[in-house]
């Protein structure tokens, strides 16, 4: 709940409740342009102007001597970064996009208008496509706590080594949950897509200790290891500048190791040893790199194998252009 409150309204705070719109031309003459902003009065064209997303629908006044002469219609489509909050499963931050406007974005944001013999007409240029600038590829490698596992058997486990074997547990790891590491890759299918692969391993134990007949103490530790594989894919929503938010989802398998193991009392090794093959999954709709050119850092916070917050380093090379 913390975690969807510090980042809901996804479009509202990366793009706010307000819009611009580039009007263009070969008109010498000044105009006065009004707009659900404000007015700007004898101006030339180009002139950008500030329009409330939540009214996209209304014109854009343009006049000449107090006389309207031309009205410009943005439209609206829905933005980009209010998807952001079904990747977050956000419903406030929808119902505020909702409200602020910050769900909507122009249709149109450069808009044309050129004299001709009956008027002036306004034109509607399509978008023009920017040209691709990525990194092709990604490694990388991280950390990350509280990775899923299933504790009721660790757990479990943990009662019939204190019931059946007298040990005493002294002390567990200092995180809530297991911890994992990892290496990634990631192939860059454009400034959007990544798909790719993780390797990584996750790790628990809890230490205890018993007194021996000739009142030596002996240790021993109840672990868990589970070395995984999945694939993995990542959607940038803002893809490009210092900071860069995505989401990630993955699955693949992972072989978990259950085992016992005391350092002076040999025989109590062969109490408990389990291996077994289960599916490995993760899901980390808030993501954030930071950085510039090749090396970039990297937060996330999900739900899965790897982790509920990973973080660590990638190197990004083959620029696309």
């Amino acid at each position: 709940m913390l975690v969807t409150m510090a980042f809901t309204s996804c479009a509202s705070i990366v793009t706010g409740s307000k819009a611009t719109v580039l009007l263009e031309g070969e008109l010498p003459d000044t105009l006065t342009i009004q707009t659900n902003v404000t007015t700007y009065a004898d101006v030339v064209l180009p002139q950008q102007v500030e329009v409330k997303r939540k009214r996209l629908k209304e014109p854009i006044q343009v006049l000449k001597d107090s006389m309207e002469v031309a009205q410009v219609y943005p439209g609206r489509k829905t933005n980009d970064y209010f998807w952001g909050n079904l990747a977050f499963v956000d419903v406030v931050g929808m119902g505020i996009d909702w409200a602020t406007g910050s769900i909507y974005e122009p249709a149109h944001d450069v808009c044309v208008l050129n004299r001709t013999q009956s008027g002036i007409m306004v034109q509607y240029p399509p978008k023009v496509k920017k040209p691709a600038n990525f990194y092709r590829h990604e490694i990388g490698g991280g950390m990350a706590v509280d990775a899923y596992e299933n504790k009721s058997r660790f757990h479990e486990m943990e009662d019939v080594v204190e019931r059946r074997l007298g040990y005493k547990s002294e002390n567990q790891t200092m995180y809530m949950g297991a911890a994992s590491v990892g290496l990634r890759y990631y192939y860059h299918m454009d400034e959007h897509w990544a798909v790719g692969l993780q390797l990584g391993r996750v790790g628990y134990y809890t230490h205890y200790a018993k007194n021996s007949a000739d009142g030596k103490e002996q240790d021993a530790n109840l672990l868990l290891h589970s070395p995984y594989l999945m694939a993995t894919t990542k959607y940038y929503w803002k893809p490009t500048g210092v900071v860069s938010l995505y989401s990630k989802g993955g699955i693949g398998v992972q072989r978990r190791h259950l085992y016992f193991r005391a350092y002076k009392n040999q025989a109590d090794n062969r109490f408990f040893d389990e291996k077994k093959w289960l599916p490995a999954f993760q899901f980390s709709p808030i993501a954030i790199e930071v950085g510039r050119r090749n090396f970039r850092f990297f937060t996330e916070l999900g739900y899965g194998t790897e982790g509920f917050l990973s973080f660590g380093i990638t190197y990004h090379f083959k620029r696309v252009r």
